[in-house]
């Protein structure tokens, strides 16, 4: 079974505090959990309100009653699926503070909100921990595989893909299981996948990025929405760890894109292609993809913040402590004529330096940071090295 090892290990390693970890579903955190932090304890709580311990089931009250005995007696215990344990169960938890190590784990935004009301009894008594998609530069590090890099990011795909290929060949099954997900997601948060979501899901999918332009493309397909009203959906989704949300430089708006890159190929193939009714995948989004990954990794190896350009032939920006770089990223190779006008393009923009990125080969030193295939792998693998010490 491939594995890929994420830095977030080392930090449950070195656990000592009551921590409360969140986020999207099937982002690895019961995976990493199990595999990196020493426990005396896991219960997993169930959808129907009972309790796994190994491989049996149990009341939830024998459960919280066992999880309190080992607290108490200095140990470690994992509550896994936290958000479904009912609010009555938490002045028992509390009263074990600060005795052991209690971990909770919760796969819904809401579950943090709850926990850190001002009415809650476990207010203040957690460290909190949010755990999301794969860094690109520790997938990068350990596949050497840009396009694969980017989709196990998000590990539930590790066991479907091999490689970028089978996105397209398995497109309605990469669709089934991708719109699964997102239900789940809506489930843990106690929240309705309506019509309207999906809608502004497969605008996301498509391309779009603006509040206006989703509204207008809801629309089109029979929803009189405002584009206020899509800013609230915006801002719900990013909630939920299913969109990201990228500074546009200069300005005070962000650029909104599905933050995981298999979710987004699949919906787009959807939107695009209609493999749900059996019809073949195209050519999928694969330079966007591209670009946001990339720049993703060019921004932790400087210390930057990654930015986006919504004008102009600039496919990401990266500023740090107030100087801005423009990036131009080809997957193949830049020759010397093209290195020059996406130069003379970014520099119209005002933006002072430049960075050429190719996943052929290196590009001519006409700009003022150049990378090839080798330069990227070895910017992750320097990263990657850096947290593994």
């Amino acid at each position: 079974m491939n594995i890929l090892e994420r830095r977030e290990c080392n930090d449950f390693k070195k656990v000592r505090r009551w921590t409360l970890i969140y986020g999207r579903r099937k982002v690895g955190k019961t995976f990493a959990l199990r595999r990196c932090l020493s426990y005396d304890l896991y219960v997993i709580v169930t959808r129907s309100g009972e309790a796994l311990v190994e491989d049996e089931v149990w009341s939830l009250e024998t459960a919280v009653r066992e999880v309190l005995q080992v607290l108490r007696r200095g140990g470690v215990t994992v509550v896994d699926e936290f958000q479904r344990m009912p609010e009555r169960w938490w002045d028992l938890l509390a009263s074990a503070h600060p005795s052991g190590v209690l971990v909770l784990s919760g796969s819904s935004f809401g579950v943090l909100r709850r926990v850190f009301d001002a009415r809650s009894p476990l207010l203040g008594l957690f460290d909190v921990v949010k755990m999301g998609l794969i860094k690109y530069s520790d997938a990068l590090a350990q596949t050497g595989d840009f396009k694969l890099a980017a989709l196990w990011r998000d590990p539930w795909t590790i066991p479907l893909l091999d490689s970028a290929d089978d996105v397209e060949r398995r497109a309605f099954a990469l669709y089934l299981s991708a719109m699964g997900l997102i239900g789940e997601v809506f489930a843990e948060e106690e929240r309705t996948l309506t019509k309207l979501y999906e809608i502004v899901l497969s605008a996301l999918a498509e391309g779009e990025w603006n509040s206006a332009v989703v509204a207008n493309y809801a629309t089109a397909r029979g929803f009189q929405v405002a584009a206020s009203t899509v800013s609230g959906y915006l801002s719900r989704l990013a909630e939920m760890g299913l969109l990201e949300r990228v500074p546009i430089y200069r300005s005070k708006r962000y650029y909104h894109r599905i933050a995981s890159t298999p979710l987004r190929l699949a919906l787009y193939a959807e939107a695009k292609y209609h493999v749900s009714e059996g019809r073949a995948a195209g050519a999928l989004p694969w330079g966007v993809e591209m670009q946001f990954n990339i720049g993703e990794l060019i921004a932790e190896a400087k210390g930057g913040e990654l930015q986006y350009v919504p004008q102009g032939d600039v496919d990401f920006v990266v500023v740090k402590r107030g100087e801005a770089t423009g990036y131009e990223v080809k997957t193949g190779p830049i020759s010397r004529s093209e290195a020059r006008r996406a130069a003379e393009k970014i520099r119209a923009l005002g933006i002072p330096r430049v960075g050429l990125i190719s996943l052929a080969e290196r590009p001519p030193e006409t700009a003022d940071e150049v990378y090839g295939p080798e330069d990227l792998v070895e910017a992750a693998k320097s990263i990657y090295r850096r947290w593994l010490r």
